[in-house]
């Protein structure tokens, strides 16, 4: 069975939204699975949680006592290798950098072509970082090279994905997928219920 996996650079937590996209993929017949942050000592380590498979690694690939700018940046290719040897078929990045970025290094040189998606949880040119202008540029061109090299991008909302698109010339539009809770289906009288004790207990 094909893998589509998904790389994020963060714990995976309220990732609600990451959840519904990997949904798609099972549904499709695919085999999902995440690779996330864990602990320093995490190399590899898998879990299941809310019934997807993830795996953990350590963003101090060289140890707590190598700087930390040093360690993130070895932890890219660390990353990249790590997802290289699940050989998915599709490659969902979490954010520019790192996710990405690790997608885009672990599909190189591959024997078997690799769909690579992004997946922009904020909009990347719009961040509220201090960043000098030759960074900004930099972002900028390295995201409108990713972008190529991708089958499809998502963004959070419809005005992000316009401007996306206007920046980068993209002849496609990404899609918009909001970053929204799941919808439940509340009975009223239940909760009118809930809304009286919850008000009677403030008032002990």
């Amino acid at each position: 069975m094909a893998l589509a996996l998904k790389v994020v650079g963060g714990t995976w937590e309220n990732a609600s939204r990451d959840k519904r996209e990997l949904s798609v993929y099972k549904e499709l017949g695919y085999e999902v699975a995440v690779v996330a942050k864990g602990n320093a000592s995490d190399r590899g380590r898998s879990e299941i949680i809310d019934g997807f498979k993830v795996y953990r690694l350590t963003t101090r690939p060289l140890g707590a006592k190598a700087p930390d700018t040093f360690n993130r940046f070895l932890s890219i290719f660390y990353w990249a290798k790590f997802v290289r040897k699940l050989h998915p078929e599709v490659i969902s990045g979490h954010d520019l950098i790192p996710g990405l970025t690790i997608s885009w290094l672990a599909s190189l040189f591959t024997s078997k072509k690799t769909w690579l998606i992004y997946d922009s949880h904020e909009f990347e040119m719009g961040r509220n970082q201090e960043r000098s202008k030759i960074v900004k540029i930099l972002i900028k061109w390295w995201e409108g090279f990713l972008l190529k090299k991708c089958a499809f991008a998502i963004m959070v909302n419809d005005t992000i994905a316009d401007a996306v698109k206007e920046i980068h010339k993209l002849r496609n539009k990404p899609i918009s997928v909001r970053s929204t809770p799941n919808n439940w289906k509340l009975n009223a009288k239940d909760s009118l219920v809930i809304r009286n004790e919850l008000l009677r207990s403030f008032e002990r």
